[in-house]
């Protein structure tokens, strides 16, 4: 569980490091980091863990 934590933690940042300058959409857009390829991928990731890891402390608090 530490480890999901931890890696929700430091792959956050990497999604907020994008630029103008990359891709077809101007980078202060909300588009842009839906589309892009670059930040798709890890918004899909940090996604995917926070699902994986909410399923997790809400299975172990069922438990008691």
């Amino acid at each position: 569980m530490k480890f999901l934590v931890s890696a929700l933690v430091f792959l956050t940042p990497a999604l907020a490091s994008a630029h103008p300058g990359h891709g077809t959409l101007p980078g202060e857009s909300l588009a842009h980091w839906i589309v892009e390829p670059a930040h798709a991928a890890g918004l899909l990731l940090v996604l995917a863990l926070t699902a994986f890891t909410a399923v997790r402390v809400a299975r172990s608090s069922a438990r008691g």
